[in-house]
């Protein structure tokens, strides 16, 4: 694979190791211990978001999966991905195309 053409790609495949190192650990401290990434609520007053004070803060469950969060990390773009996931499959298609359609004249 190109990483000059796929550069997203090229990025997944630099990272790979270290990707998937970080997300079984997120999935062990998930399934295993019972853990979840969490943050501190924000309350709506009157249309303005603020921080919760100490008294009443409360932690809740990100609304994230951890493919997500190990993209925004590692600086990996999902849509840039599946973009090139489809040229490459495009290129593939259309050399496959060729290819048969060689073996059809001989």
């Amino acid at each position: 694979m190109a990483e000059v053409q796929y550069p997203e790609c090229g990025k997944i495949a630099k990272i790979r190791d270290k990707s998937q190192a970080v997300g079984g650990f997120c999935d062990w401290l998930q399934g295993e211990k019972g853990y979840v990434i969490a943050e501190y609520t924000e309350q709506r007053r009157k249309g303005i978001i603020r921080k919760t004070t100490l008294i009443n803060e409360k932690l809740m469950p990100i609304n994230s999966n951890t493919q997500r969060l190990l993209e925004e990390f590692f600086g990996i773009d999902p849509v840039k991905v599946e973009s090139e996931k489809q040229a490459m499959l495009k290129e593939i298609r259309e050399s496959q195309a060729l290819h048969n359609k060689e073996e059809e004249e001989e």
